[in-house]
């Protein structure tokens, strides 16, 4: 197997990490900065214990891969939008993918901010025919089920949630579609209010005290290459194209990318049609018309 990452940051050299617990396969980091030699390196070290091979930049091997995670990019200052990089983010998406050839197996998978926007982005400079996924609301569905287990004292492994919509101000935490132990949930206005205030300010919390998130980001993007792979069999909230059902729902008429709930249980894999409250589809049309505006 044949895999690349584009861009070697905190996020790109966490995600390669995990890969590498994997083994058996040729990464191939592409990143320009030279000061990174130290860190490619010292991951070749940890490859050879598993028989990976690791190059840097190596441009053909990116035209062979089956999967390309884009972590490169412009982060936000703290306390800034992710929207603040995403015009910088947009003009790199075209420095690197237009006139690059990908196989027409490959999958992208996007980590880069804002997610949304960027996945689109790159599906937009393939005309939509290379399949595109970005981690999208995945770490928000992470963090809301934390939150609701520490709130209630539940198991984590016996909680399923979904926050959908955007990577952005306007999440939007799925309680129609909280369940433990496979029974519906019930959540008071106040709580609701006071989860969704703490979702929020997870990023905030810990760029206090490390430059980015980093380890969150990356094992998300890790879970859906595993998913993919078939290695996890779940649904999982991932940015992705709009579907006709979503597009009729939301009343958007762009082709734009939104996370959304998207089965690993089935075959084919696919988004799946969620019935959802009033709150809840208006908070995703809110999500939608943000993306429309930013796009």
């Amino acid at each position: 197997m044949e895999i690349t990452i584009y861009g070697c940051g905190y996020v790109g050299g966490a995600l390669a990490s995990l890969l590498l617990i994997d083994g058996h396969f040729n990464l191939n980091i592409m990143d320009p900065d030279p000061s990174l030699a130290g860190r490619i390196l010292d991951l070749q070290n940890a490859a050879a214990l598993r028989g990976t091979r690791i190059t840097w930049n190596d441009a053909a091997r990116v035209t062979e891969a089956q999967y390309i995670f884009f972590c490169a990019g412009a982060s936000n200052p703290r306390g800034s939008s992710r929207y603040e990089v995403a015009q910088d983010n947009k003009a790199l998406v075209g420095e690197i993918f237009s006139g690059t050839e990908l196989s027409p197996d490959a999958t992208v998978i996007v980590v880069t901010n804002p997610v949304d926007l960027v996945a689109q982005w790159i599906s937009e400079v393939f005309d939509h025919a290379i399949r595109v996924f970005g981690t999208g609301t995945l770490i928000d569905t992470a963090r809301l089920r934390q939150l609701i287990a520490e709130e209630r004292q539940w198991d984590l492994h016996r909680l399923d949630t979904l926050v959908l919509g955007e990577h952005g101000p306007h999440m939007t935490p799925i309680y129609s579609h909280t369940f433990f132990d496979d029974e519906g949930c019930s959540f008071s206005d106040a709580t609701q209010a006071r989860l969704e205030t703490q979702l929020k300010r997870f990023a905030t919390h810990i760029r206090e005290t490390q430059p980015a998130t980093v380890f969150g980001p990356a094992k998300c993007a890790y879970e859906i290459f595993a998913a993919l792979e078939g290695r996890i069999v779940d649904t999982l909230p991932l940015s992705t194209q709009i579907t006709p059902f979503y597009r009729e729902k939301l009343s958007v008429t762009a082709d734009i990318f939104l996370s959304l709930p998207y089965t690993f249980e089935e075959e084919p894999n696919r988004v799946l049609d969620l019935e959802l409250n009033a709150a809840e589809w208006a908070g995703m049309r809110a999500a939608a018309a943000h993306l429309v505006q930013h796009q």
